[in-house]
């Protein structure tokens, strides 16, 4: 009985560790992709890394410019929508989370990328605030002007 439950734990570890080519691939292609950002567009104040077991979560490091805690996060999550349209993308690449951290503090926040909304939504919002601009020109056009 002790052998069998060995033999099955064995196969639990061996099946584990177990990743395909193709996963090993986009690893692969996450960690160069984040090594070239770093290089070609890096500087001090903005820098880019992986994390997770197979470098799986994308990070943006940047200063937030302030060190309580409370601030960093409320800027964190204001910049946290400039993702949303990258959703698609990101998961074809198989990136399943991304976030930024403060360079200064360390603080991080990170978000699956399934929570992101997609460019179909990002579009969506686009539409909606030009033709509220469009229909607020139009009132101001048309609405009598005061003497």
């Amino acid at each position: 009985m002790r052998i069998r439950l060995a033999f099955v734990a064995l196969l639990l570890i061996a099946a584990c560790s177990c990743r395909s080519d193709d996963e090993k691939r986009l690893e692969a292609q996450r960690v160069e992709a984040v090594r070239y950002s770093n290089e070609a567009h890096g500087s001090p104040e903005l820098r880019w890394d992986t994390g997770g077991k197979h470098h799986t979560t994308f990070l943006r490091i940047q200063p937030f410019g302030s060190s309580n805690p409370d601030e960093v996060r409320a800027a964190m999550l204001r910049e946290m929508p400039n993702y949303d349209a990258g959703k698609e993308q990101m998961e074809k690449e198989g990136w399943t989370h991304v976030g930024f951290r403060d360079r200064d503090t360390g603080i991080e926040m990170i978000k699956p990328v399934a929570e992101l909304r997609g460019i179909d939504a990002v579009m969506a919002d686009w539409e909606a605030a030009k033709r509220a601009k469009q229909e607020e020109e139009r009132q101001q056009q048309t609405a009598p002007a005061e003497e």
